[in-house]
């Protein structure tokens, strides 16, 4: 059959037609997977240290354009979420601990963000590499009637308390001040043995010796989650900073704070004593990160040094 000059034109106009229509609608089709990859935020992370030794934290920094995201980071067992403190790049932080008795080598730590919605869009793997800790010399005590003390149900009674907290917000951790002025007289992590081996265990903080009575403040603003005046640890106070740090004070002699106040930086929250398993007037201060003891310079030092 053949055609006219005109029915051609035709054709042609006619087969260009439809051949757009199918490009517009395979583009169609792959707009929504496009959208997508275009829009999903785009998340950038920075870490305080490549190699972590156990007993130590890590702190994690998070920027996005995105300030409505839901991050969630997870490693060496725990699960923390990332607390928003902007400003512009939008910056999240958090923090994760290293358990004392972690071994050393690669630890993968995870990265999960979410949607306004709830959905989840991104996972960011790292690996960190645990290094093996300083090596920790071994302290033995004798106190008086050690045998007497009960620890556990106040250990208990303070670990209920750190996990109520849960992971708050709060204003960003500036580098803390120091609790008390006072002489270091055991440091964080020494194997401590008690009356020829009745108990050890690890010392979970630092020990500031100093006179009784001497003024004991908050190292940062935060709010008092435990007041009690324990037989085993003495007079006790436990502060929560938020971001999952909360800070405890031990066998103080007088106790200024009451539960649910929120104390500024810098407050009077007791004396210095020597009450409970004490051998002399000082301040037992420790500091747990996600329910995990780390060593107290690491909030006193080395935020200092980043910041």
């Amino acid at each position: 059959m053949k055609y006219s000059p005109a029915e051609k034109r035709m054709a042609n106009i006619l087969k260009k037609t439809v051949i757009s229509s199918l490009i517009l609608c395979s583009l169609a089709a792959c707009a929504p997977r496009i959208a997508i990859r275009i829009l999903q935020p785009e998340i950038k992370l920075q870490v305080s240290k490549q190699q972590i030794e156990p007993g130590h934290v890590l702190r994690i920094n998070a920027y996005s354009p995105d300030c409505q995201l839901t991050l969630i980071a997870r490693a060496w067992g725990q699960t923390t979420r990332l607390i928003l403190i902007g400003p512009e790049p939008i910056c999240y932080e958090g923090f994760l601990a290293v358990p004392l008795e972690t071994l050393p080598g690669p630890g993968a730590v995870t990265i999960n963000a979410f949607s306004r919605q709830g959905q989840k869009i991104r996972t960011i793997n790292m690996v960190m590499q645990v290094i093996p800790r300083s090596p920790y010399k071994t302290s033995r005590l004798n106190i008086r009637g050690f045998g007497k003390y009960d620890f556990a149900p106040e250990s208990r009674q303070m670990a209920t308390a750190r996990q109520g907290a849960g992971i708050s917000t709060g204003p960003r951790l500036t580098p803390f001040v120091w609790p008390v002025q006072g002489r270091i007289s055991e440091i964080f992590g020494v194997k401590r043995i008690y009356n020829q081996g009745i108990k050890s265990w690890f010392h979970g903080g630092i020990d500031i010796a100093a006179l009784g009575g001497t003024p004991i403040i908050a190292p940062a603003e935060g709010r008092v989650i435990l007041v009690e005046p324990f037989t085993a640890h003495g007079n006790t106070v436990l502060i929560d900073h938020g971001y999952g740090v909360i800070t405890t004070y031990l066998h103080l002699r007088k106790i200024l704070v009451g539960n649910g106040e929120v104390v500024k930086r810098g407050g009077i929250i007791g004396e210095v004593g020597t009450t409970g398993s004490s051998t002399g007037n000082h301040l037992h201060f420790q500091i747990n990160v996600n329910g995990i003891k780390i060593d107290p310079y690491d909030f006193l030092e080395s935020l200092e040094k980043s910041n």
